[in-house]
């Protein structure tokens, strides 16, 4: 077992947040309380200190518990650790810090599913973390359901986007073939494209999003290949969709269904990573 500590609170964060809000802010509570919190905190054995998945998982395992307590999206995060000061007080980070890059939490979460170590590490700091919710709905969370939620509400960003900006891209370069192929409602769904913050936060409204939004893209990708649409099939962003499509999505009979366990690149961190053997892969700047 290797003893691991928080990084410590830059000065000029504290100041600026500290007379931005005061000292009774949760979030500072937070940040003056963490080091505290995990105290005797210790990697499992499998997961030496010198590997950079080691020395981030205390401030990664923090930054997944306050994206699940705000139900923000991994874009959504970015923005928040990078604009808001209370934020950067509870997370210890630099004033000037540029926000996390949104695959390195997605790339947390597959470590965590990868790794029994990782996640036995995570679940002691969800833990230790529960006396700071605000929420007692999200207190109760445990490891699995932090992640679950976490995956599931940045998929859902991802998909809807892939598919914006896919209808965006045709509407630019064919915009009569898309007069001639669109369904009646794509115009509805997809002209005022929803925000992070307007995507549902329930499972169930979530998936049900998600399933109609596969079959739109579905319908467009074979709408698209049998008029042998050339100029919009080779779009960059028809060919990420076509990409989006395959990592979210698995055949079912003739239609598509929501891979509702994991995208692909869940599943293949569930075949086995070997965590402890990178060295990379994880912002060095906010260590």
């Amino acid at each position: 077992m290797s003893s691991m500590r928080f990084p410590p609170l830059p000065a000029d964060t504290a100041h600026a947040a500290e007379t931005a809000f005061g000292r009774d802010h949760p979030h500072l509570k937070i940040g003056r309380e963490i080091e505290a919190a995990l105290n005797g905190f210790e990697l499992p054995a499998p997961l030496p200190q010198d590997t950079m998945l080691a020395k981030t998982l205390p401030l990664y395992s923090l930054a997944s518990v306050l994206q699940y307590w705000e139900d923000l999206t991994d874009h959504q995060m970015v923005g928040a650790t990078r604009n808001r000061l209370d934020l950067k007080y509870a997370l210890h980070l630099p004033l000037d810090f540029p926000g996390f890059e949104p695959w390195t939490l997605c790339k947390f979460r597959q470590q965590a599913l990868a790794d029994p170590s990782v996640k036995e590490a995570f679940q002691e700091i969800v833990d230790r973390l529960r006396k700071f919710a605000l929420d007692p709905g999200k207190s109760r969370a445990d490891a699995d359901q932090i992640i679950t939620a976490l995956c599931l509400l940045s998929r859902a960003e991802t998909v809807v986007e892939a598919m914006g900006n896919a209808l965006e891209a045709v509407a630019t370069h064919c915009p009569d073939w898309l007069l001639s192929n669109a369904l009646p409602h794509w115009y509805r769904r997809y002209y005022q494209r929803p925000e992070p913050q307007q995507i549902p936060r329930e499972a169930e409204k979530i998936e049900e999003l998600l399933q109609n939004v596969g079959k739109d893209g579905q319908h467009l990708l074979a709408t698209l290949c049998r008029t042998n649409a050339l100029g919009c099939s080779n779009l960059p962003e028809i060919q990420e969709l076509r990409r989006m499509t395959a990592r979210q999505f698995e055949p079912s009979g003739a239609e598509l269904r929501w891979r509702s366990e994991g995208c692909s690149f869940c599943a293949g961190a569930l075949q086995g990573v070997n965590t402890t053997a990178k060295k990379g892969g994880f912002p060095k700047s906010i260590l």
